[in-house]
């Protein structure tokens, strides 16, 4: 009988801990206000690599801005981790983009297949 109790007590513990480890592993980071929010690696500044003039400027909220050697030109954004939607405010269309991000460099690839190496900032 006691044999028994230890084993069922063993295995308790076992699961116990077991169910603390796999809640540990969560890839979700918490707010402050309880709500979960997965980081997008796109979020960010970034210059294109041969020229500092280009940037484009990403922000966790969808919305950022592209500067071309002077004022910056702001939009919005959707981002399916493949394909990034940007839609310019004072216009109608929605640019589609293809993009891949390394480490720290991001390639956007347009229309044409043509690919844009940036770097991030």
């Amino acid at each position: 009988m006691k044999r028994k109790i230890m084993k069922l007590t063993g295995l308790i513990l076992c699961l116990t801990l077991a169910m603390f480890a796999f809640a540990a592993c969560s890839n979700d980071s918490k707010k402050a206000d309880g709500s979960s929010e997965k980081k997008n690696p796109i979020v960010g500044t970034w210059g294109f690599e041969t020229n500092s003039e280009w940037e484009y400027k990403f922000n966790a909220d969808g919305t950022g801005s592209y500067t071309f050697g002077g004022e910056p030109m702001t939009f919005t954004y959707e981002d399916d981790g493949k394909e990034i939607r940007l839609k310019y405010d004072h216009a109608d269309n929605v640019n589609v983009y293809k993009y891949t991000i390394d480490g720290d460099t991001l390639n956007i690839e347009d229309d044409f297949g043509e690919v844009t190496v940036f770097k991030k900032k």
